[in-house]
């Protein structure tokens, strides 16, 4: 099991995003009693995390999934516990897409905390 893998690349169109949604769909296509046994992969588009940041829609990434703009919503609550028990894989995709420094500067050491 990897504790933690970063896929970091200077050249665009290198790959990194298509690499981060064939794993989440990897795992959405798995049998509903197989996916039991592999983490939740929450694929993060940091520009839409960066834009509902911005506009005071959340505060952190559990607020985001809980009530960000997204097609599928998460409980806050569930998400902490599976985060705390190591049950998800966090993929953020598109810091290069991220433009204020400041929040760009929080967000490359995100993965780190989490």
């Amino acid at each position: 099991m990897v504790d933690g893998l970063i896929v970091w690349g200077v050249t665009q169109a290198a790959g990194k995003s298509s690499l981060l949604q064939y794993l989440a769909l990897n795992w959405a296509e798995k049998e509903p009693r197989n996916r039991a046994f592999s983490p939740l992969p929450l694929l993060i588009e940091l520009r839409i995390y960066a834009r509902d940041k911005a506009e005071n829609k959340c505060k952190n990434f559990l607020e985001f999934f809980h009530q960000g703009n997204l097609f599928c919503h998460l409980n806050q609550h569930s998400l902490d516990d599976k985060l705390k028990k190591g049950q998800v894989i966090a993929l953020f995709d598109g810091l290069d897409e991220v433009f204020d420094p400041q929040l760009r500067k929080v967000l490359k050491l995100t993965p780190i905390a989490i």
